[in-house]
């Protein structure tokens, strides 16, 4: 008898074990279920709710619903379930014009836990009108045709006017036109490869669109100019100027501007390149 009611006393424990521990489902009110153990995961799992989870979660009322995280207010927030600090965070997120464009965005609210995540990441419908609305505002191709890039001359144009060139900004325009007002003016095209940043595939698309008139170059006087005039100039450096004041004194000044070849320092492509900059004035030739 003392066995027979110990396995009754077995049978009716291991019942009752198994009825603690089954899933209970619990409803929305729009008919989707969550289990018990779904529910200790979420974010309302309180110490509260430990003795009763279903209890607790349902008085909440939670509601699982279609919604555009761009455009549900902090009610619908709650309905969904969320804590109050991450609502916080969602609508101050929105206030400083951070948009959700699809639902892996709502991962950005870092107070959003990836349980809660997952729990309505399923119902995110983001309004199809808004994007619509959206991309109609930018032109597509074939809907205006851009006015004709003018022909420029590179010696007369200004920052405005240079802007305008293919592939040339507001910077780049500046660093041209200040260069050039190194030189003296262009000779040249090739001569833009020497402004910083300038390479030969953006050269390529502005060449059809600049001329270059050299009798606008302005020249330096190789006998009038002072040291300080010509160390200006980006050909010449310290050394090659001070070799042609040297030159310029002990010969009582240049008489031909070929002279400068005879100069140690001067080599046949430094020549060539300064050459349309050079020009002797017959009046302050000093005769011997």
């Amino acid at each position: 008898m003392v066995l027979l009611a110990l396995i009754l006393v077995f049978w009716i424990l291991t019942l009752v074990i198994e009825n603690h521990h089954q899933p209970v489902d619990v409803e929305y009110i729009n008919g989707d279920t969550l289990s018990v153990n779904e529910i200790r995961k979420s974010s309302h799992y309180t110490e509260k709710a430990k003795d009763n989870p279903q209890l607790d979660f349902v008085a909440k009322k939670i509601q699982l619903f279609p919604f555009d995280p761009n455009l549900l207010e902090e009610e619908g927030w709650r309905r969904l379930g969320l804590p109050a600090r991450t609502i916080k965070a969602i609508l101050a997120y929105r206030k400083a014009g951070g948009k959700f464009n699809k639902p892996e965005d709502l991962k950005r609210i870092y107070t959003l836990t990836p349980d809660d995540y997952q729990r309505i990441a399923p119902y995110v419908a983001i309004e199809r009108a808004r994007k619509d609305s959206i991309k109609s505002l930018v032109p597509r191709k074939g809907d205006f045709s851009a006015p004709p890039i003018p022909i420029i001359d590179l010696n007369s144009a200004d920052t405005l006017q240079l802007k305008d060139l293919p592939g040339i900004g507001p910077t780049f325009a500046r660093r041209i036109w200040k260069y050039g007002q190194r030189l003296g003016g262009y000779h040249n095209s090739e001569q833009l490869l020497e402004v910083y940043g300038m390479d030969a595939s953006r050269l390529e698309k502005i060449k059809p669109y600049i001329i270059i008139d050299t009798t606008k170059i302005r020249k330096i006087d190789l006998n009038q100019a002072s040291f300080k005039d010509l160390l200006r100039h980006p050909y010449l450096e310290y050394y090659m100027v001070k070799a042609i004041a040297d030159y310029r004194q002990k010969h009582n000044g240049i008489k031909e501007i070929s002279e400068l070849k005879i100069l140690p320092l001067m080599y046949d492509e430094l020549y060539n390149k300064l050459r349309p900059y050079l020009a002797i004035n017959p009046e302050y030739i000093i005769s011997q």
